[in-house]
């Protein structure tokens, strides 16, 4: 009778132990899941922040060359109105208005195309 209830004393102290590390695990298997998922948002909140930093820069970047590009256009309009005017000067045309009319030409025919 003494060795059956030292073999079931033993039998449950190792039952024991066995839930005792796997309740452990399980506990540590949570942690890590939950680590693990924190951390991914982190990277995704990070990885989203430096794609709209990037975003804006090539954004500004952009709109930097368009606007350079557009003061060139109008610098070298300006200085082809004024080599015809220095060729012709009796039919002599304002450079200024010379581009408005242009410009307005531009939005017209794309008013129309959007139109249609």
């Amino acid at each position: 009778m003494e060795t059956e209830t030292i073999n079931l004393i033993l039998t449950n102290n190792l039952i024991l132990k066995i839930c005792s590390i796997l309740c452990a695990a399980t506990v540590i298997s949570i942690y890590i899941i939950f680590q693990f998922k924190h951390c991914t948002k982190k990277m995704e909140l990070k990885h989203k922040e430096e794609m709209e930093k990037l975003r804006s820069t090539n954004a500004d970047a952009l709109e930097y060359v368009v606007i350079n590009e557009l003061k060139d256009f109008v610098a070298q309009c300006k200085e082809d109105i004024a080599a015809e005017n220095a060729k012709d000067p009796k039919d002599a045309k304002d450079p200024e208005h010379v581009l408005d009319n242009h410009l307005k030409d531009r939005e017209e025919k794309h008013k129309n195309k959007t139109n249609n």
